[in-house]
């Protein structure tokens, strides 16, 4: 059978649906405390997403300050959607939409604590060079990025929406991955 044109039950045929559960639950409550701005909350995908966050700003630094700015948070969100199509077009890994979207919802999460901090600047930041004074960055990317565009009064608000599309990407993930682990639970055991 063509590995490509395979449906979702045609895939879920043979699998096991607890490990998946397993990891699901994992990262889906991750994400939901990453998205809800739990105070403090880490984690091993936290660390994964700082440092594709930083590589963006290293793969987009020779554009433009606004885009080397923004090449961080692209970076961070492009990152999971990316792996999810990728593992779907070559495997088609029907889990590994669910995971990454997953992910995704907390990549855009973290993002969205970056922008409701747009005024506050209370974060702590980590940069990777020094200021030579050569721009009108501030340090704080999405300070940079909305007082640019005039929307650095909006942060919150953009921050919420952030949120709220992070998790309907999570709840859509998770609804999907409970239809996979449904139709792996149905399908005949190989014998």
């Amino acid at each position: 059978m063509n590995e490509s044109a395979l449906s979702p039950a045609e895939w879920a045929a043979g699998k096991s649906w607890f490990p998946r559960a397993v990891i699901m639950a994992w990262i889906a409550w991750t994400a939901a405390q990453v998205i809800r701005d739990a105070e403090g909350f880490t984690t091993i995908l936290g660390g994964v997403n700082f440092g594709i966050h930083e590589f963006g700003h290293i793969a987009f630094g020779a554009f433009p300050t606004f885009l080397a700015v923004l090449g961080g948070s692209l970076m961070q969100l492009l990152v999971p959607l990316g792996a999810g199509v990728a593992l779907f077009i070559t495997q088609r890994d029907w889990f590994a939409l669910s995971f990454c979207g997953a992910w995704l919802a907390m990549a855009l999460g973290d993002v969205a604590h970056y922008i409701a901090d747009s005024r506050a600047l209370q974060m702590d930041l980590v940069s990777l060079g020094e200021d030579d004074g050569s721009s009108d960055f501030t340090g704080h990317d999405w300070n940079y990025l909305l007082g640019k565009m005039g929307h650095l009064g909006d942060d919150l608000k953009i921050a919420a929406a952030c949120r709220f599309v992070a998790g309907v990407i999570l709840l859509l993930s998770v609804l999907h991955a409970l239809r996979l682990f449904w139709l792996m639970a149905k399908a005949p055991k190989p014998s």
